[in-house]
């Protein structure tokens, strides 16, 4: 069920994406309420996150599971009954605070339900197939749902199935394992914790909107980065910490969440171009590319509950970790080469399948070395920095792949001139362009433009891979904790 919930909270999230441009045409709304949409719910993740996790651990975590899963239906209840840009805003934020609790709470009853390490990788193994493949997954569900149903019913559809999953919660979710008592909130580390994240968040979004060198920007970033060791200082001597001094003294830990960080960001840039880049290049539909990702996550399910949840109880977490990094940043390669020749068959669908088999091969060890020997009464706090370090990584990965796309194209265009400013424009931000609707003296113009934007594409998927490639040297060197005993 745990993970049932966490599919729930990633393909809430694509619906709500994938239906903004219907939202867009029937509530006559702005592109700055869209925008301001997405700011307000990762605002609201990232405020509860850290809180969600410690009410797990103060609470119970059946309580603020079932709490979260009613909060979700609601927030998509009012969605669709919205009537303006206004109160679709404000169910973004229900949405995003219900989603921090939910994520949190079911990490947090996989950790303390198991305690055999065969159960854990089990348990661990199907929870990592829903990381790893779960946004492919929500991106082919929501554009299918959205589609077929429309964007009001896609919500009240989403909205069920919270609701049923908050009713079936209570009587089938064992949660027998004790809440810290006396249960005492560490209210410093929430400020400076929730304050680090809220400061990261608005900061890589800024970056997106604004650049990087702009004063808010670097204000809302450098703070964010200095308050996060202040953080972690500030738990290794608080008598009720958020996150056990022990989870942040850790190498092993450490390692692993830096890891979580690059994985985060890999999976997330790679949905953001291949969404572009099957549908502006190779033609496809929405649905159609949301289909063509769907090996990509069913490769994360067979590497994650055949392969890692076999062997994690039986060799070292690095013996995995390292291998699956490996076989991520080899398909990222490989998805470094497409052009406007490129196929399907050819190129995209083996780099998506490496990709996914490597996600789902290193996931499972990186959740297990996390929360392994944590007591169920820390287990929300673990479980809450486990998600902050894989939601870092995505939220840096939006402004990150967008300069590198401008500065990649921006290079290749600068000798190109008397260029529709418009044109320009669009290829700058990433986006191929349909040589329909246009004269057709243009279409040599389109042509470059587009072979600048697809060269920028590869530019950022080999950045990507360096950057998975380090994070796998990192790993290698930061975990090295032998095989679990028994």
């Amino acid at each position: 069920m745990a993970a049932t919930a966490q599919l729930l909270v990633l393909t809430g999230t694509s619906v709500t994406s994938t239906a903004l441009p219907s939202i867009y045409a029937d509530l006559h709304a702005s592109t700055d309420d869209l925008s301001l949409l997405f700011t307000t719910y990762t605002l609201a993740f990232g405020l509860l996150l850290l809180l969600g996790g410690h009410l797990c651990d103060l609470l119970g975590r059946k309580r603020v599971f079932v709490i979260g899963s009613a909060g979700f239906a609601v927030a998509f209840a009012v969605g669709g009954l919205a009537p303006s840009s206004g109160l679709l805003v404000l169910a973004g934020v229900l949405q995003g605070m219900s989603a921090a609790l939910l994520s949190s709470s079911a990490l947090a009853l996989v950790s303390a339900g198991f305690s055999d390490p065969k159960e854990r990788g089990r348990a661990f193994g199907v929870y990592a197939a829903v990381a790893g493949g779960g946004l492919a997954f929500g991106m082919f569900a929501s554009v299918t749902l959205v589609d077929s149903l429309g964007w009001r019913m896609c919500m009240y559809a989403v909205a069920a199935l919270a609701l049923v999953l908050a009713v079936c919660a209570a009587p089938l979710v064992r949660d027998p394992h004790p809440v810290r008592s006396p249960a005492r909130p560490d209210v410093p580390g929430l400020a400076i914790g929730s304050v680090a994240l809220i400061a990261l968040a608005f900061g890589f979004d800024r970056a997106q909107a604004t650049g990087w060198a702009t004063p808010l920007t670097l204000i809302l970033l450098t703070g964010g980065a200095l308050l996060l060791p202040a953080f972690a200082w500030q738990q290794t001597g608080s008598p009720h910490s958020i996150v056990p001094a022990g989870v942040l003294r850790d190498r092993d830990r450490a390692g692993s969440l830096l890891a979580l960080f690059v994985l985060g960001l890999s999976l997330f840039v790679t949905f953001l171009i291949l969404g572009r880049y099957l549908q502006g290049a190779l033609g496809y539909s929405p649905a159609g590319s949301g289909t063509a990702l769907l090996p990509m996550a069913g490769a994360a399910v067979l590497a994650a509950t055949q392969v890692a949840a076999r062997l994690c109880h039986r060799l070292a977490p690095r013996n995995l970790i390292v291998p699956g990094l490996l076989l991520t940043a080899a398909g990222l390669a490989i998805l470094a080469g497409i052009d406007a020749d490129s196929s399907y068959t050819a190129q995209v669908l083996p780099g998506t399948l490496l990709i996914g088999f490597g996600a789902g091969l290193a996931l499972t060890p990186l959740f297990t070395t996390v929360t392994g020997g944590v007591a169920a009464q820390d287990s929300g706090g673990t479980s809450a920095a486990v998600n902050a370090a894989q939601n870092l990584g995505a939220w840096a990965g939006t402004p990150l792949l967008g300069s590198i796309l401008a500065s990649a194209i921006s290079a290749r265009l600068t000798h190109a001139s008397d260029i529709p400013a418009p044109l320009v424009e669009a290829a700058g931000n990433g986006s191929v362009i349909s040589p329909h609707n246009l004269p057709a003296a243009l279409s040599g113009t389109v042509d470059s433009l587009n072979t600048a934007v697809l060269g920028g594409y590869s530019v950022a998927f080999w950045w990507v891979a360096g950057f998975t490639l380090l994070g796998s040297l990192l790993a290698g060197l930061l975990i090295t904790a032998k095989a679990p005993k028994g």
